[in-house]
């Protein structure tokens, strides 16, 4: 039986498709973009779970993520989490929206610092 699926890999996931030349730019930057948040979500998502703290409305996860760390103290998480979330949602629905490789390439440095930030926590008081 397969482990638990680790977010991380979606990370990777991202910056694999950022080169992969077989699709076009615009395609590979929504969909990196897409697996960025998601990585550094998902995530900040399973600590909470592992904190015990609890997600109240599953219809609002997103907002009750970040809302949860802004409200531990750990506001630049939260903050980062909010960033990559505005990038997601205008890579997947703002089909004018001019979405370019070296911003990509900044989604993908803040999915993984943010990352880093989470897994630097001892304890989520």
């Amino acid at each position: 039986m397969p482990g638990t699926f680790n977010p991380k890999r979606f990370l990777d996931l991202g910056k694999t498709l950022m080169t992969d030349r077989d699709y076009d730019e615009d395609s590979r930057v929504r969909t990196a973009t897409g697996r960025f948040y998601y990585a550094a979500f998902l995530v900040a998502l399973r600590r909470l779970e592992r904190e015990g703290i609890p997600i109240q409305d599953k219809s609002k996860i997103h907002q009750e993520v970040i809302d949860a760390y802004m409200g531990k103290g750990f506001t630049d998480i939260g903050d980062k989490l909010d960033q990559l979330r505005e990038m997601r949602v205008d890579a997947d629905y703002d089909m004018m929206a001019d979405l370019a490789l070296n911003e990509c390439r900044k989604y993908a440095q803040l999915s993984e610092r943010t990352i880093e930030l989470l897994d630097q926590i001892a304890a989520i008081p």
